[in-house]
C-alpha cells in the first residue's frame, strides 16, 4: 500500500466522518432533548400472526402502573391491536407515544385476566457515558489513517471503527425505525465484528497466510452476533435464550479477536510483540466490559448506571491500546499493566463468585447471630469482601509477575545483585570490568562501551564489546555537556547532540547513554547499543541502569584522584586490542584529511560460520586461512577503488567514495561484493551488506590514537544488512539506494519490499543475491 493518501481515501474519510458527525449530533440532541428512554421491560415478538408479544423481563425500576410480570402478553397499545407484532414495532410505537403524550396506555393479558396499565418510560442511566468511547475510537482510527496510510490495516481498521462508533451512538434500536434496524442488525454490526476479527488476525504482516479455520471463526462470530440481534428484535424468544446468545456472541467475538492477536504475537518479532501486547490488553479490557453487562443483567447485580459507566471506560481500552501500540510502546511498560490486570481479574472473579454463591447464606446466618437485618449483614460482608481483595491483589501480583515474565524477574534480580557487588569494588579496573560484563550479560546489547575521563581533555573508551571502533569524545563536546545536565539516562536521538556525536552514536548503534558522576562532575559514561533481541529498554531497565550509575559514583568517591587517573590510563592501554591500526598513511599521501559529512557507500563483510570452521582445525591452519582471507579481501577492495577501514576478528568494513571521490561508488561496492563471494576459498562463505548515504568521514580519536573511519546511520545500516544475510540465506544484501544507482550489476538481485530490519523503526526495501547464485 502506498505511503500517501489517494483520492478514494479522502472520499472514504469525508463520507464516514460526515455520517458519524451527523449521527453523533442527532444522538446528542435526542438525548438532551428527550432523555434516553427505555420501556423498562424486555419484549419477545409474537410467535404467530394471531399471537401477541410477550414480556420476558422486567426492570426493578420500571414505571408501569400496575406492574406486569414476565409472561404477560401485550394485546393493545393506545387502542391499536398488537396481534402478530414484532418487538421492534412495539418499541417504535411506545417510544413515539411516550414522546408525544409523556406515557402510553397498554392492554395486558395474563391467562384469562386482562387489564389496562399506564406505561411511563424509564430514563436509561448514564446514557451519555458511551460518547467518549465513540469519539476516541473514530478519532484514533482517523489519526492512524492520516499519519500512517502505509499501514496495511489503516483503511480496514478505520471502517471497523466507524461501524462501532456509529452503533454505540444510536439512541435506541427501538426508536431508530425498521429500515435502520434491518441495516444495522443484518449488515453493519456483524460486519464490524467480522472485520475486527480479521484485523486482529492480520495485525502483524506475516509471510504465512492466515489459516482458513481462523478466517472461518471470524465469520462464525459475525453470524452469531447477527443471530443474537435478530433473535432479540425480530423473533419470539425466552429471556434465557437471549442472555445465552448475548454472552455467547460476546465470548466468541472476544475469543476470535484475542486468538487472532495471539497468532500475530507468536509469529512476530520482539518489538512487534510489545505492540501486540498493548492491543491484547486493550481488547481484553473491552471484552470484560462487553461481558459485564449481560452477566450483571442475568445475576441482577449492581446499579445499572454505574455498570454502564464502567463498561464505557473499559471500552476505551481498544482505541487506547491501539494508539499506544503505534506511538507509545517505547516509553511505557505494558508487562506491569498486564500482570496487574490479570491479578485484578482473578481477584474480581473470585469476589463476584463468592458474593453470588455464598454471601446470601452467610449473611443470613450472620444476621441471626448479630441481631441485625439481613440486608445490613450482607452490606457489611460485601465491604469486608472488597477490603480483602486489596491484600489479595498485593499477594497475587508479584507471583503472577514471576510466572508470566520470568525473564524480566530474573533480570531484576541480576541488577540488584550487580548493585550489591559494585559496592565491594576497590579499584577502577574491577569496577569497570564488573559493570561492563554484567550489563552485557543482563541486557545483551549489540555493543557496549564504557568511557572514562582522560585527565581533563577527553573521554576515551576503557571497556568495549561489539564490532564498531568506539571513538573518543572531547570533554567539551555536546554529548558531555548534555550529560552534565542530566541525572537520568540519555536517549541517543536527543535533540541537544551535535552531528559528530549523533553520527558516532549511530555507528555504535547506541540506544542509551548513562552518565556516572564523581561529586557533581561526569567522570564516566556507558553507551549501550540496541539489544540483540531487538527489544527496547523499558523504563524499569532504565531505572536500574541509573541505580547502577549511582552506585558506581559512590564507589568512585572512595578512591583517590591519582588512583582513578592512573587506572584509567592502564585500561586505555589494555583496550588497544579493540582498536585497529591507523589507515591514514595508506590513503592520505601525507595530506591532512578534512572531517565532515560525505556521500559514500559502506560495505561490511563477515565470515559465515566462523566458529564451526575454526573448531576442528589447528591454530596454525586457522591463522593461515584467516590471514589469506584478509589479504584477499584487502586486494579486492583496493582493486575496486575502496578503502579498508577496519578489520575486526572475522569481519571487515570498507568505504567507497572517500577519502577521494569515486564515480559509480555504488556499482564499485556491489562489484567488490560479488568478487568477494566468488573468489574466496570454498571453505569460507561470507555475508556482505552494502548501504549508501551520508556519513561523517574523517580522522577520529579512539582510545590512544587517531584512526580514519566513517560513522553514522549509513554505516549502521550496512552492518544491519550484513547481519540480515543469514536470515535471508543470501550472500549479499543491499539497500534500495544502492540498488537504484548501481544499475546492471545487481539486475539479478531478489527484492524484499518493506522488510523489518532489527534496530530500525522504519521498514526498508532490501535486495539480495542468494548464496546459490553468488559463486
Amino acid at each position: 500500500m502506498s505511503g500517501s493518501l489517494k483520492p478514494l481515501d479522502w472520499v472514504l474519510i469525508v463520507t464516514l466522518c460526515g455520517s458519524w458527525l451527523v449521527t453523533a449530533t442527532w444522538s446528542a440532541w435526542d438525548g438532551f432533548t428527550y432523555g434516553r428512554l427505555h420501556m423498562g421491560v424486555g419484549i419477545s415478538s409474537a410467535a404467530a400472526p394471531g399471537d401477541y408479544p410477550t414480556i420476558t423481563s422486567v426492570w426493578r425500576k420500571m414505571r408501569w402502573k400496575p406492574r406486569p410480570r414476565p409472561g404477560d402478553q401485550l394485546t393493545e397499545l393506545d387502542g391499536r391491536s398488537l396481534a402478530g407484532a414484532r418487538a421492534v414495532t412495539v418499541g417504535d410505537r411506545v417510544l413515539l407515544g411516550a414522546r408525544e403524550h409523556g406515557h402510553a396506555r397498554v392492554r395486558l393479558r395474563r391467562s384469562v385476566e386482562t387489564w389496562t396499565a399506564e406505561l411511563y418510560m424509564s430514563e436509561v442511566p448514564a446514557w451519555w457515558a458511551i460518547f467518549p468511547f465513540s469519539v476516541a475510537i473514530i478519532g484514533t482510527a482517523l489519526l492512524l489513517l492520516l499519519r500512517a496510510p502505509h499501514w496495511h490495516l489503516a483503511r480496514r481498521y478505520f471502517v471497523a471503527c466507524w461501524i462501532f462508533a456509529v452503533m454505540v451512538l444510536l439512541p435506541q434500536l427501538n426508536g431508530a425505525g425498521f429500515v435502520w434496524q434491518a441495516i444495522l442488525v443484518l449488515i453493519l454490526f456483524p460486519l464490524g465484528v467480522g472485520l475486527t476479527g480479521w484485523n486482529a488476525q492480520d495485525f502483524i504482516r506475516l509471510d504465512r497466510p492466515v489459516p482458513l479455520w481462523q478466517r472461518g471463526a471470524a465469520i462464525f462470530a459475525a453470524c452469531l452476533m447477527a443471530a443474537y440481534l435478530v433473535n432479540a428484535y425480530f423473533l419470539p424468544h425466552e429471556l434465557r435464550t437471549s442472555i445465552a446468545l448475548s454472552i455467547g456472541s460476546a465470548v466468541v467475538f472476544g475469543a476470535v479477536t484475542l486468538g487472532g492477536l495471539t497468532r500475530s504475537y507468536l509469529h512476530a518479532q520482539v518489538l512487534e510483540r510489545r505492540q501486540v501486547r498493548w492491543v491484547v490488553l486493550g481488547f481484553y479490557l473491552a471484552f470484560l466490559g462487553t461481558v459485564m453487562i449481560p452477566v450483571a443483567r442475568a445475576l441482577d447485580l449492581g446499579n445499572a448506571g454505574a455498570i454502564q459507566v464502567v463498561n464505557a471506560v473499559l471500552l476505551l481500552g481498544v482505541p487506547s491500546g491501539i494508539m499506544v501500540s503505534v506511538i507509545g510502546y517505547q516509553f511505557l511498560d505494558v508487562d506491569r499493566l498486564i500482570s496487574a490486570t490479570a491479578s485484578y481479574s482473578i481477584v474480581g472473579a473470585v469476589v463476584v463468585l463468592a458474593a453470588v454463591a455464598a454471601l446470601p447464606a452467610i449473611a443470613g446466618t450472620a444476621a441471626d447471630g448479630l441481631g441485625v437485618e439481613p440486608a445490613t449483614a450482607q452490606t457489611l460482608l460485601t465491604v469486608a469482601l472488597i477490603g480483602a481483595a486489596i491484600p489479595a491483589h498485593r499477594y497475587l501480583r508479584p507471583r503472577l509477575d514471576r510466572r508470566m515474565f520470568a525473564e524480566r524477574h530474573a533480570r531484576a534480580l541480576g541488577f540488584e545483585e550487580l548493585i550489591e557487588h559494585l559496592g565491594r569494588c576497590t579499584s577502577v579496573g574491577e569496577l569497570t570490568e564488573l559493570c561492563g560484563e554484567r550489563l552485557d550479560g543482563l541486557l545483551q546489547p549489540e555493543s557496549i562501551a564504557i568511557y572514562a575521563r582522560d585527565e581533563a581533555t577527553s573521554f576515551v573508551p576503557v571497556f568495549a564489546r561489539g564490532r564498531a571502533v568506539p571513538p573518543a569524545f572531547e570533554a567539551d563536546s555536546l554529548l558531555v555537556q548534555t550529560l552534565e545536565k542530566r541525572v537520568r539516562p540519555l536517549a541517543s536521538d536527543a535533540a541537544e547532540l551535535g552531528p559528530f556525536e549523533r553520527a558516532a552514536l549511530e555507528t555504535l548503534a547506541v540506544s542509551v547513554v548513562i552518565p556516572t558522576r564523581r561529586t557533581e562532575d561526569v567522570v564516566a559514561f556507558t553507551c549501550l547499543g540496541d539489544k540483540r533481541s531487538g527489544d527496547i529498554y523499558t523504563p524499569e531497565e532504565l531505572a536500574y541502569m541509573a541505580a547502577v550509575a549511582t552506585r558506581c559514583s559512590e564507589v568512585l568517591l572512595k578512591l583517590d584522584d591519582e588512583v582513578v587517573i592512573r587506572e584509567a590510563r592502564q585500561l586505555q592501554q589494555a583496550l588497544r586490542r579493540y582498536v585497529p591500526g591507523a589507515v591514514a598513511d595508506e590513503i592520505t599521501s601525507g595530506r591532512d584529511l578534512e572531517a565532515g559529512e560525505r556521500e559514500i557507500s559502506v560495505l561490511f563483510v563477515d565470515i559465515r560460520g566462523y566458529s564451526s570452521f575454526a573448531e576442528p582445525r589447528e591454530a596454525e591452519e586457522i591463522f593461515s586461512t584467516v590471514n589469506a582471507y584478509t589479504e584477499q579481501v584487502s586486494r579486492i577492495v583496493g582493486e575496486r577503488g575502496g578503502v579498508v577501514v577496519e578489520f575486526n576478528g572475522d569481519g571487515m568494513m570498507a568505504v567507497f567514495g572517500a577519502p577521494r571521490p569515486l564515480d559509480d561508488k555504488e556499482r564499485a561496492a556491489v562489484e567488490c561484493a560479488r568478487d568477494l563471494a566468488r573468489s574466496l576459498p570454498d571453505e569460507i562463505a561470507v555475508g556482505v551488506g552494502i548501504a549508501t548515504g551520508s556519513a561523517f568521514v574523517g580522522s577520529i580519536r579512539a582510545a590512544d590514537r587517531m584512526i580514519w573511519s566513517a560513522i553514522g546511520n549509513t554505516t549502521n545500516l550496512a552492518a544491519r544488512l550484513q547481519s540480515l544475510t543469514r536470515d535471508l540465506d543470501a550472500a549479499i544484501a543491499i539497500d534500495d539506494v544502492t540498488h537504484e544507482t548501481a544499475g546492471y550489476v545487481c539486475a539479478d538481485f531478489d527484492a524484499h519490499p518493506a522488510l523489518t530490519i532489527r534496530g530500525r523503526s522504519d521498514r526498508q526495501d532490501v535486495w539480495t543475491l542468494p548464496l546459490a547464485r553468488s559463486r
